[in-house]
């Protein structure tokens, strides 16, 4: 078994307990005042930069400077400023590798994010306002636009591309947008993110899906395990989703979820790929209107209701065409915002 490369440091048979490249307890003992004391008869001993150790062999990427940041009173926390060996922020590739390279799950080169355009095109779908890039869409509606960090995005795509390249572009461009985010959003907001597993995917629209008779559900509801398969292959759709329009404190001011805890847009980016790929189907002469996807027989359950609710209350913003076009639709179709309604949905390609 091969490691993936965002797994290099962390996977191992039988491995030991506890973190080996941890270096807060040496650094607790080092402080920022200068000293006398020189290490190897060269260097003075000063403020502290962690080496990783991999500038030996040209393949370094980062130093972590670490410094103490004051949080209350006489409360200090060690931190982390990443910096690339550019000089770059480096912080939003540092979190954003982190999480990538344990949510990808077991097929990541099947996940769906249709920045480009370029599964649309192949089908000979034309979407609504294509004079705008949905990129610059997701940028200008965001809950932080303006995204001042937009301007990394060609160095942060170069650094994704090295790393992730293997598992096609829509990884990479998703993968790209998170890190860019990362540094927009607040540090509030993004420790909430966190804080509510929204990196992660809803674990109970899984169980709700695929286990229904632990949720006193008739069997026959039961997802298909195509229908499963969707699900996760629209997931990074959701986190972008989530994350780029998340509403601050995890509920819309206007609008509290029930339980107060915000949640993804699984079930709707689910619904958008779903529709996507049942309005054209494949034929020895290219692709030809589809029949449209049918209902899930699931889909009228109340707690189907009750989860398209709190999403609503969780998200801020504009965020219903730009997730409609990462997943292969041309708009955003009718009924499917504000209640239960399943839509229909069929493309006749090569029609703009």
């Amino acid at each position: 078994m091969v490691a993936a490369p965002s797994d290099l440091w962390g996977w191992a048979i039988g491995a030991p307990p506890g973190l080996w490249q941890d270096p807060t307890a040496l650094l607790s003992r080092l402080g920022e005042k200068k000293t006398s004391f020189l290490f190897d008869n060269k260097w003075p001993l000063g403020p502290c930069v962690f080496d990783d150790g991999l500038h030996a062999d040209s393949t370094g990427q980062v130093s972590l400077l670490w410094e103490k940041i004051k949080v209350s009173g006489d409360e200090y926390h060690e931190v982390s400023r990443p910096f690339t060996v550019d000089g770059y922020n480096g912080e939003g590739l540092c979190l954003a590798m982190g999480i990538l390279g344990r949510n990808k799950g077991q097929s990541p080169r099947t996940l769906v994010y249709g920045f480009d355009d370029m599964l649309k095109n192949q089908r000979g779908i034309t979407r609504n306002r294509r004079q705008v890039s949905t990129t610059t869409e997701l940028e200008n509606t965001s809950v932080w636009s303006p995204r001042p960090n937009k301007v990394m995005r060609s160095y942060y795509t170069k650094a994704m591309e090295e790393q992730f390249g293997g598992l096609q572009k829509p990884f990479v461009g998703a993968a790209t947008e998170l890190s860019l985010i990362f540094l927009d959003c607040t540090h509030r907001a993004l420790r909430d993110w966190l804080r509510f597993n929204l990196e992660q995917q809803a674990m109970d629209v899984n169980r709700y899906m695929s286990r229904p008779q632990t949720a006193s559900l008739s069997p026959h509801l039961k997802a298909t395990d195509h229908q499963l398969e969707t699900l996760y292959r629209a997931s990074y759709v959701s986190m972008i989703i989530s994350l780029n329009y998340f509403a601050p404190g995890g509920s819309s001011s206007d609008n509290k979820t029930e339980s107060g805890l915000p949640v993804r847009p699984d079930l709707t980016c689910f619904a958008l790929l779903y529709l996507a790929e049942g309005a054209v189907k494949s034929s020895q002469n290219g692709f030809v209107p589809g029949n449209g996807a049918e209902k899930p027989h699931w889909w009228d359950q109340p707690w189907v209701g009750s989860r398209l609710k709190a999403k609503r209350s969780s998200l801020r913003g504009n965020w219903e065409e730009p997730a409609a076009w990462l997943l292969g639709l041309t708009e955003w179709p009718e009924g499917l915002k504000n209640s239960q309604i399943w839509p229909s949905v069929i493309y006749q390609p090569g029609a703009n």
